[in-house]
């Protein structure tokens, strides 16, 4: 579960139980009050109802005292009128409750009697001073169905306004907790990410606020940058030992030859000496320039192109240098497929590609190259989204390559070759001019069985 989910999980929690135990409170409050309010009234209606039937009693008589308590009842549901005696009388004018327990009545004081069983009634004695000697009460018996209808009702609004506020405060905190630990938690994950894949490029913003969050990010872009200049170093010492690798063996033949030219007398000889000097210069020109070429930042001019037909001309070109080791160049035909390019570079970068496909094929091989189209998503230290990429593939059945020297062919300098054969920055080259294009370089190989490399170039309207 991520952070911002389980932040607006515990606040849901917490705001609930807060909001559960104040409903609680609050309809126990209202249930009270509104019980001392309801018995405050039937008090209030009980004396003065006894006071009134004592009066009539005194004046007009007994029978003219029960009809008024008969007329009092009549037409209401919820509370029953009643005349009963306190000595212990039975049939219609026995009390409700056990005169044993009507005492206080007796005395002269009124009396409340509250029956949760069933339906649930509140059971009122009012004594009556009506001028005779025997005891007798209005009973008033109401019902508590009103009460618990109106607890019922405060019970559900308080529910209602809780869930309420919950899922208001839930919807807040999700769009709060998104914004402001989500997004950012998430960039600095995709950050860690790259720079676990060796993308040392790029500032990490997480919000211009000085939170935590924000020292965090701070912390990952001087992180990449420790590492960024930690990697320069590693490369500048791969460089410099590839370098001084490459041109210590030119240097000195042409330190020899110039020392033998010195003390030669022979003009051939002296001739030969001289050419050799010229190979060994030319071979660390040629050097120098793919180091240049790989170093540099390139200026791509860009047009819309049929890749067949680059890599037709690709092939063209290298096919003499290929039957000189007697192999064979083959491009698979399939449907037209156009894309935007450097005619130029991606030359480059197939004829670095295909002449190391040469070099690694047996006698009689064939190096085979296709072109088609693919929906795919780019490797993790590419990144983006899977979109359509045209897919360029070159497969030889040479000797293959081991994983360790897989995971090195686009290392500067790192060759298989014999000293003097290549340079180690073909591959390289390669790989930059595809991620010019949007694109990389994917490979497969084992031993004995060859390899493929297949160049990955953004489709056309896909974005570079």
């Amino acid at each position: 579960m991520r952070l911002a989910n389980k932040l607006t999980l515990a606040l849901i929690l917490g705001l609930t139980v807060a909001l559960t135990v104040k409903g609680v409170v609050n309809v126990r409050r209202e249930q009270a009050l509104f019980r001392s309010e309801a018995r405050a009234q039937e008090r209030l209606l009980g004396e003065v109802l006894a006071a009134t039937i004592g009066e009539i009693w005194k004046v007009e008589g007994e029978a003219r005292a029960m009809q008024i308590i008969v007329e009092a009842h009549r037409g209401k549901d919820d509370v029953q009128f009643r005349w009963v005696w306190l000595d212990g009388a039975t049939g219609p004018y026995a009390s409700r409750i056990a005169v044993e327990r009507l005492d206080e009545v007796r005395s002269g004081r009124e009396q409340v009697f509250e029956d949760d069983s069933g339906d649930g009634t509140v059971v009122h004695y009012a004594p009556v001073k009506y001028g005779g000697t025997r005891p007798g009460a209005l009973e008033i018996v109401k019902s508590l169905g009103t009460e618990r209808a109106y607890i019922r009702t405060s019970i559900v609004r308080v529910i209602i306004l809780t869930v309420s506020i919950i899922l208001v405060a839930a919807a807040v905190a999700l769009v709060f907790g998104r914004r402001f630990i989500g997004r950012p938690v998430d960039r600095l994950i995709s950050r860690l990410r790259r720079i676990g894949a060796g993308d040392l490029t790029g500032h990490l913003v997480v919000r211009d606020a000085e939170d935590e969050l924000a020292l965090l990010a701070a912390e990952v872009n001087a992180l990449a940058t420790h590492l960024r200049h930690a990697d320069r170093l590693t490369t500048v010492g791969t460089v410099a030992a590839g370098v001084a690798h490459e041109l210590g063996a030119p240097l000195q033949i042409v330190a020899g030859r110039s020392k033998l030219i010195e003390s030669e007398k022979d003009l051939e000889a002296t001739h030969e000496h001289a050419r050799a000097i010229t190979a060994q210069a030319q071979r660390m020109t040629a050097l120098i320039r793919n180091l240049l070429d790989y170093a540099r930042r390139r200026e791509t001019k860009k047009e819309r192109f049929e890749v067949h037909e680059v890599v037709r001309q690709t092939l063209g070109m290298l096919t003499g240098l290929a039957e000189k080791r007697a192999v064979s160049l083959k491009l698979t035909t399939s449907e037209p497929v156009h894309t935007v390019l450097d005619l130029t570079h991606v030359q480059q970068a197939l004829t670095n590609i295909v002449l190391n496909a040469v070099h690694a094929s047996k006698d009689k091989g064939t190096v085979e190259c296709s072109v088609t189209k693919a929906r795919v998503r780019p490797p993790p230290d590419v990144g983006g989204p899977e979109s359509e990429f045209v897919r360029i593939a070159i497969r030889d059945r040479g000797h293959g390559m081991t994983e360790k020297v897989v995971a090195n062919v686009f290392t500067p300098f790192f060759t298989t070759r014999n000293v003097g054969e290549g340079t180690g920055l073909g591959l390289p080259i390669a790989l930059a001019i595809a991620r010019e294009h949007g694109g990389w370089i994917g490979v497969e190989s084992r031993p004995d069985e060859g390899s493929t490399f297949t160049i990955y170039l953004a489709a056309e309207g896909e974005p570079a």
